[in-house]
């Protein structure tokens, strides 16, 4: 049965209301009219449309980038759409230093997700936190706590203001006490250079 098929035995059976015991019946009398609509050239479109293909974009990597991504998959642990999560990944012109990095800061990620999850908040999927390059939202590892502590305009201390500005706003839609609390702490931490 085509899905406007479908559609239409749903609507009228919907629209007729029938009692449960007439239900059957009722899909019957549906599936009469379609076909007669159809003879007479009002019920199935010409021809259906054959479905897409679906692209299997894993397979599409080369053997390098695949057992990449594998690492990547495995310390993000957030196991929502892979194969469009293999497309970004795909698509990343990476620097030979920020496999490192995105794998430093998807397991920090995954690890703040499983251990304290933000309230109020929905987990990035892979495709979305590698799009938007997010590895960079946390300090790469090998640089020496010199380029993460100090001025106002630090890597931690911009992603803690980036995330208690986002904060911010979920509390203007929706007050409540424990993003109140969190707004409280994260505040706190970053007058004392702390992480949470």
């Amino acid at each position: 049965m085509s899905h406007t098929k479908r559609s239409f035995v749903q609507a009228v059976i919907i629209s007729a209301k029938p009692a449960l015991d007439r239900v059957h019946a009722g899909i019957d009398y549906a599936e009469k009219v379609w076909d007669e609509l159809t003879r007479r050239g009002y019920g199935a479109p010409q021809a259906d449309k054959a479905p897409r293909d679906r692209v299997d974009w894993f397979a599409r990597l080369n053997p390098e980038q695949q057992t990449a991504f594998e690492r990547f998959w495995k310390a993000y642990d957030c196991k929502k759409g892979r194969n469009d999560a293999a497309m970004v990944w795909g698509q990343l012109s990476l620097d030979a230093d920020e496999l490192p990095w995105i794998l430093a800061s998807a397991r920090a990620e995954s690890q703040q997700w499983r251990n304290a999850p933000p309230q109020g908040q929905t987990r990035i999927y892979p495709q979305g936190w590698l799009s938007g390059y997010r590895w960079r939202d946390h300090p790469r590892p090998g640089a020496g706590d010199e380029a993460h502590k100090g001025p106002a305009g630090s890597v931690q201390k911009s992603a803690r203001m980036g995330e208690l500005a986002g904060l911010r706003r979920l509390y203007e839609h929706a007050p409540n006490e424990a993003l109140a609390r969190q707004i409280a702490e994260l505040e706190n931490a970053i007058v004392q250079g702390q992480g949470r």
